[in-house]
């Protein structure tokens, strides 16, 4: 008798399934595919803590750095808007509006660290720090950690010091324009 006559046909099966899941492990190299980057440009929803402080809103990325950024949430600064273009700011509210150099925003208020973060990303300035099940984290420039899934769409952004921490949700990647 040979070895095909010994085998019944659910361990045939069996058999043939084990080939095809090992050789299949053996060309795509067991991980999967690699992870899209994080997505350039983009417009989402968002809500998190900024300082210790309930935020939420939507932010718009788009090329040539253009970046808005609506904030709804605290009510004393709801309807707020940040439009980052050609290197100024112009703030909105209403009707309403003033322009300055982007340079006279504090480092460290959230519309630049948002701006700071989606810059990074444009800029390539990332690095992948971590991938778990279909979550990626990114660092980026060594002031964030962005956590975004394969296909390069953000789910969270945390500064390192822990005073910005947002989720986005609705996020819909947008093509940049070269």
């Amino acid at each position: 008798m040979n070895r095909g006559e010994l085998m019944t046909k659910p361990a045939k099966a069996l058999y043939v399934l084990f080939l095809c899941a090992f050789g299949g492990c053996l060309l795509t190299g067991c991980k999967g595919s690699a992870p899209k980057p994080p997505a350039a440009g983009f417009s989402s929803d968002f809500s998190g803590s900024f300082n210790s402080l309930g935020v939420s809103g939507r932010m718009s990325v788009g090329s040539g750095g253009l970046m808005s950024l609506r904030i709804d949430e605290p009510d004393t600064v709801s309807g707020l808007e940040f439009v980052y273009k050609d290197g100024c700011v112009s703030l909105r509210e209403d009707e309403a509006a003033c322009t300055a150099d982007e340079a006279y925003l504090p480092s460290g208020s959230l519309p630049s660290m948002l701006r700071a973060a989606a810059g990074a990303i444009a800029d390539g300035s990332y690095k992948i720090q971590s991938e778990a099940d279909e979550k990626v984290t990114y660092v980026l420039n060594n002031e964030f950690d962005l956590i975004a899934d394969r296909e390069g769409k953000y789910l969270s952004l945390k500064s390192s010091g822990g005073e910005l921490e947002i989720d986005f949700r609705n996020f819909t990647p947008t093509q940049l324009q070269e």
